[in-house]
């Protein structure tokens, strides 16, 4: 009698946690799934780039190549409204988090410093938003890297769009 209490006991605890734990990833799974860079879009320097939440334009960028570092210099203006999501994060404003120097198939690298309009190094997010544009942003790679890449270096800008990005792409060389 003992034993078919416990069995009973067993059976109703293991549908329990089995309905909890099919339930609980029911609802994991429904958020909707982060589908990546689904295009690439290339643009000159010097022209304004319209993208869903963001206007920007690169108005100056240089490359230049040290014994061994790569440095990459950026020039930008930009003008967002407050429907960002940089990464993936809703209301993330830090445009930064998704800037990149990339040496396609090599090595991509976040920036290394940003200055305002009056070459004052900023820190934290704050400042970067009121700092007066346009933004310099400096970017360094190793000489090995560059020398290894398979396509034209460039600067790289994800912009979130639903459950995607677009990748804003300005080719260096």
């Amino acid at each position: 009698m003992k034993n078919k209490l416990w069995v009973g006991a067993l059976g109703i605890v293991l549908l329990v946690a089995g309905l909890g734990i099919y339930w609980r990833y029911r609802e994991v799974n429904r958020a909707p799934q982060q589908l990546g860079v689904t295009r690439e879009v290339f643009f000159k320097a010097g022209d304004w780039v319209q993208a869903k939440n963001v206007k920007f334009k690169v108005e100056q960028a240089n490359l230049r190549t040290d014994q061994d570092k790569v440095r990459v210099t950026i020039r930008l203006s930009l003008h967002q409204n407050d429907q960002t999501a940089y990464g993936q994060i809703r209301g993330h404003r830090n445009f930064l988090e998704n800037m990149w120097c990339v040496f396609p198939y090599r090595f991509s690298t976040a920036t290394e410093h940003v200055f305002d309009k009056n070459k004052q190094r900023i820190h934290g997010l704050e400042n970067l938003l009121h700092s007066p544009q346009p933004y310099t942003l400096k970017f360094v790679g190793s000489q090995d890297d560059f020398a290894g890449r398979d396509r034209q270096a460039r600067f790289s800008f994800l912009v979130p769009e639903k459950h995607s990005y677009t990748k804003y792409s300005l080719l260096l060389e």
